[in-house]
């Protein structure tokens, strides 16, 4: 497809979509994991969309409250 670069490798799922799946998996709302890390919902909702960029601080807490390594959330490894 003209003006997009070929990806010699299969596309890996968003640091976004993978926090989206980890918390579903969980059973945890955006409301309760919003809660639980003492943002808002809205804040949940942009970073599961990966509208904004995860913070150190907050991948820390996410890692906490989830129960997962900052690889499983990042890509580097898998659940």
């Amino acid at each position: 497809m003209p003006g997009r670069a070929a990806h010699s490798r299969e596309e890996l799922p968003s640091i976004g979509s993978r926090l989206a799946e980890i918390r579903k998996d969980r059973g945890i709302s955006q409301v309760e994991f919003a809660q639980r890390l003492g943002v808002t919902q809205a804040a949940v909702s942009d970073y599961d969309r990966g509208v904004s960029r995860l913070t150190a601080p907050m991948l820390l807490r996410i890692t906490q409250v989830l129960g997962v390594s900052a690889d499983e959330i990042l890509g580097l490894k898998n659940g």
